[in-house]
């Protein structure tokens, strides 16, 4: 008895989780689904340049890593 009622607990655990599990899956892919348009600074404009500073200082540092990644590909190749 004790075992047959642990097991119909589990199943309907398991159950649940799969379907919750499953209902978010689907409601994040439907979000994703839809297209969106963003344009920079057409909300707050006096922004604008406090947003290019962060994009100017983050392309450096994209590039500075690139740079870096590269030259330590190299590196190890003449080691090799």
């Amino acid at each position: 008895m004790k075992g047959s009622k642990m097991m119909r607990r589990i199943i309907s655990t398991t159950l649940s989780l799969v379907l919750a599990v499953s209902g978010s899956i689907y409601a994040v892919s439907s979000a994703k689904a839809a297209d969106v348009e963003l344009t920079m600074y057409s909300w707050r404009v006096e922004d604008k340049a406090f947003y290019e500073d962060v994009i100017r200082t983050f392309k450096a540092k994209i590039l500075e890593l690139i740079l870096h990644t590269s030259h330590f590909h190299l590196l190890i190749i003449k080691l090799f």
